[in-house]
């Protein structure tokens, strides 16, 4: 188990609250610049933090008011640069043996064939990184910190440089390599996509600071306010005031529509943000209406075609137009049965349970 809490000043201040990494692999997710590398090179001992603690296993690599700061090479954390960061001069298996110095040469010798194996390289340990692919190289570089046998992988935007077809592809494997590792991986990148596809938790960072840590599935659904919301790309966020609560559903009212939720609410009269996701609010058939909640009617004034699916924005008809656009996440399949277009006349549902309510910036600790 990984925890940690410090804070460290570099071009402005850093601050990463409280976080323990407790599942197989955890993505740290956010915008450029902010704090996600400056926390790994804290983690891997080549910055030190001002104040905090680091601890792994029950070690503390780190701890600013007992003067504890374990050297990188004794923390047993790998890391895994963005650019690579391969000798260029150096084989294939002198760069996996690379960190293994001091160690006997027929154990490093069989350490390199195995991991060679792993990274499906054989016959690729003579080889320089300039003979390799991207993707070749960028395995390199994983077999590289793994093959230390760290108890900490850390991964750096490690598909950041590829191109989407190479980057899918060596995402799978990197997944199938670390479903045998069995330490703990922190994923650092600003793809959402990544961070839920490859990572059991997700920690959300921004201006130096977490804004949520939980499960992926937690993270997506129930942001904890807007500014998590925005970050996970949830495009429907709606203010209103609390009619009723107490009771099951609660209830918002919002520009004229009332809304059920199942979340717990504030008093009555108090000012709330809820959100839902595009891929949860529902496109209802004028004939099965009376089966759904929290249903409005609406125009579309825009549509986006995807690979696969259509982003559709309908504005509610009368006072909740207030509202403002509601994105529907729909197939094409669906596009095509129900004809949409903009300008059409729909229907369209926001489940009570898909509804979340968010906290005010303010309690943002």
């Amino acid at each position: 188990m990984l925890e940690f809490a410090f804070e460290h000043r570099l071009d402005g201040f850093h601050l990463a609250p409280a976080l323990t990494v407790d599942r197989a692999v955890t993505a740290l997710y956010g915008p450029s610049g902010s704090g996600k590398t400056l926390t790994l090179l804290c983690l891997v001992g080549l910055l030190r933090p001002e104040r905090g603690w680091i601890r792994l296993n029950g070690r503390t690599l780190f701890d600013a008011a007992a003067g504890i700061h374990v050297p990188p090479h004794q923390r047993r954390v790998g890391l895994v640069f963005q650019e690579y960061a391969l000798f260029p001069h150096l084989t294939v298996a002198a760069n996996l043996a690379y960190g293994l110095r001091g160690t006997p040469r027929a154990e490093v010798q069989g350490r390199v064939e195995a991991m060679l194996r792993l990274l499906r390289l054989e016959g690729f340990g003579r080889r320089y990184p300039g003979a390799l692919s991207g993707g070749q190289r960028q395995r390199v570089a994983l077999g590289r910190g793994l093959i230390l046998q760290p108890e900490l992988l850390l991964l750096d935007e490690p598909f950041s440089a590829l191109d989407q077809m190479e980057r899918e592809r060596l995402r799978a494997e990197v997944v199938d390599l670390l479903h045998g590792f069995g330490g703990k991986t922190v994923l650092v990148t600003h793809n959402l996509q990544e961070a839920y596809l490859m990572a059991h938790q997700i920690a959300v960072i921004a201006g130096g600071r977490i804004l949520q840590a939980a499960s992926r599935d937690e993270v997506l659904q129930c942001p904890r306010n807007r500014r998590v919301a925005e970050h996970v790309g949830v495009a429907n966020i709606i203010r209103g005031v609390v009619a009723a609560s107490g009771s099951s559903p609660t209830v918002v009212e919002m520009h004229g529509a009332r809304l059920s939720v199942t979340d717990p609410l504030p008093a009555p009269g108090t000012p709330v943000e809820v959100c839902i996701r595009s891929e949860d609010v529902r496109l209802v058939w004028p004939d099965r209406l009376g089966e759904r909640a929290n249903v409005l009617g609406g125009l579309i004034t825009s549509e986006v075609q995807r690979r696969a699916d259509y982003l559709v924005r309908v504005r509610p008809e009368g006072p909740a137009g207030d509202l403002g656009p509601i994105e529907v996440q729909c197939s094409a399949h669906l596009h095509s049965m129900m004809k949409l277009h903009p300008g059409k006349a729909v229907w369209i549902a926001l489940p009570p349970e898909k509804l979340h309510v968010l906290e005010p910036i303010g309690e943002d600790r």
